[in-house]
């Protein structure tokens, strides 16, 4: 391997993302199916003669928590694939980033040669069905718990913040900015011009990836 590089060093070989923006919700496909798809398509991104057989190299898959119940969707999204990692499932409170942290230390210890690391929603599917009247299917339930479970070392806010009505994240990010507005001795204007200004630039940018739920932005005026 070139440079005396050890084989065993996690590299990031392919990513995806993928928003569904199928307004018939009979159509739409529900969070395992997207999941799926996410994964053939970093598969893809990976390049190779044959991408499938990325997938089917992978040893452990992580999958977190998401709005729908399910105590292993890894399994679910193995299954639509065809493939049978081991599976964790990481439930909420667990940072993202420590989904990546372990898959890296799987790889370097030899534990796995191909990890997974997947999330879906499919929210807006089940609201437009509940707008437009109609009904589809949820999103199936695994028959068992993953092979792995990964649970926040704490919990996830503190006592002081639940009894403070701080279990909203606008009502902390509110906190946050008027303290950061005091500290820097700035008029609710002008740090609020500042605030609107800095997301108008992260907005323009969003909007040109495919990616994104909505592709029109309105100029700061």
């Amino acid at each position: 391997m070139a440079g005396g590089l050890d084989p065993r060093t996690p590299v990031l070989v392919g990513s995806a993302a993928i928003t569904q923006r199928e307004k018939d919700p009979a159509r739409a496909r529900d969070a395992i199916a997207l999941m799926a798809d996410t994964l053939r398509a970093a598969a893809d991104n990976a390049g190779g003669p044959d991408p499938h057989r990325l997938l089917s190299n992978a040893g452990l898959m992580f999958a977190t928590q998401g709005s729908w119940k399910c105590q292993d969707p890894a399994r679910l999204v193995s299954d639509a694939l065809g493939i049978s990692p081991h599976t964790v499932y990481a439930e909420l409170g667990v940072l993202q980033q420590t989904l990546f942290t372990k898959a890296c230390q799987a790889i370097a210890a030899g534990d796995a040669s191909v990890v997974l690391v997947t999330g879906g929603e499919a929210r807006a599917r089940t609201a437009s069905a509940k707008r437009q009247g109609v009904e589809v299917a949820a999103e199936r339930e695994a028959e068992k718990p993953a092979d792995t479970v990964l649970s926040p070392a704490q919990q996830v806010i503190s006592k002081l913040e639940i009894d403070r009505q701080l279990y909203v994240a606008a009502r902390q990010y509110g906190m946050i900015e008027t303290a950061l507005r005091a500290a820097a001795g700035q008029s609710i204007e002008t740090h609020a011009h500042e605030v609107a200004a800095l997301w108008d630039a992260f907005a323009a940018i969003a909007a040109t990836r495919p990616e994104a739920w909505k592709r029109e932005v309105t100029p700061l005026g």
